[in-house]
């Protein structure tokens, strides 16, 4: 190995022919449709044909062969003029991610989403939970707000682990549901991960470092194993009423990606599809619009992400 290579910060994955690889995909199970595809059989195919094809597969049925494929079609065919925004009456409420006041440069705290809803007329707040809190925790801060609102017509966006705080407080209390008008989860964490049962995988004497660790930050160890499906509290089916959801979802190939975040979605490939953080299928609202946005990651540093939001955006107002 060569000096060079070694002084890296990170190797990549090879760029690969897409073009090809979803001329392939089409060819895999062509009667199934995207409503019927599992996690154990994106794993079984992750394992037979690679994560590349099965993630090519995955986005292949989500546009065209799925519950929202009307939807995508109709939101990407209706262009939005800046100088003729609609004007919406609702109030906004970003739910963070996980450390968005440590590491804010990655866009946890939801300001683009807050800056673009203001074009449309919107007053937003963000719903400043603990960015270390466990979900429980969080879940309760959310609970304390939704209590004291006299909205009823909230558009919520949440963002990473915030989807999981706000999935079960809204599950502890299903009577706030209704203050709700629109929940769009973006790159949500809403069910137990696997990723959480690698990190807790450790011996007693690395696990005793990693909460000595864990301790030192500010981070309850809850904060991982409230996500593990181990010893976790998002086993069970979701169970949300609102009846207006979308989903926007990062849909990566491992070519897109690069630092930690792919040695993750390395580890994470072994169950299938994935956007680095958590498995595709389970960053989903059941019955919500899937918005997907091909090439990135679960941190949605794409080209795309304000387009998509005022898109969104617009769509609301027509709701």
């Amino acid at each position: 190995m060569s000096l060079l290579r070694k002084l890296q910060s990170y190797i990549p994955d090879r760029s690969i022919d897409e073009f090809e690889l979803f001329e392939e995909a089409k060819k895999l199970y062509p009667k199934i449709k995207f409503e019927e595809i599992t996690n154990s059989l994106l794993k079984e195919m992750t394992t037979e044909v690679g994560i590349e094809k099965t993630t090519a597969f995955f986005y292949h049925k989500l546009i065209h062969f799925s519950n929202s494929s009307k939807f995508i079609k109709k939101i990407n065919s209706n262009p939005v003029k800046f100088s003729n925004l609609p004007k919406l009456k609702n109030e906004v409420w970003v739910i963070p991610a996980g450390f968005y006041r440590d590491i804010p440069e990655f866009d946890g705290d939801g300001e683009l989403i807050r800056k673009i809803g203001s074009h449309f007329g919107t007053r937003s707040r963000l719903i400043e939970v603990n960015p270390k809190g466990s979900i429980t925790n969080n879940a309760n801060e959310i609970i304390a707000e939704l209590e004291k609102t006299n909205a009823n017509n909230l558009i919520v966006f949440s963002i990473s682990k915030g989807s999981a705080d706000l999935r079960v407080a809204l599950e502890n209390r299903p009577d706030l549901q209704k203050k709700i008008f629109v929940w769009i989860t973006i790159g949500g964490l809403l069910k137990n991960n696997p990723l959480a049962d690698v990190l807790l995988d450790k011996t007693t004497f690395r696990k005793l470092i990693q909460k000595t660790v864990l301790q030192i930050l500010g981070i309850p160890f809850e904060f991982l194993t409230e996500f593990s499906t181990l010893s976790g509290i998002l086993t069970s089916p979701i169970n949300i009423q609102i009846k207006n959801k979308i989903t926007l979802l990062p849909i990566p190939l491992p070519s897109h990606m690069q630092g930690n975040i792919l040695k993750k979605h390395r580890i994470l490939s072994e169950y299938g599809p994935n956007d680095g953080y958590g498995l595709l299928t389970d960053s989903i609202l059941p019955e919500s619009y899937i918005i997907p946005a091909w090439g990135t990651d679960h941190y949605f540093r794409t080209p795309m992400l304000s387009e998509i939001l005022y898109k969104v955006f617009f769509y609301i107002s027509s709701l």
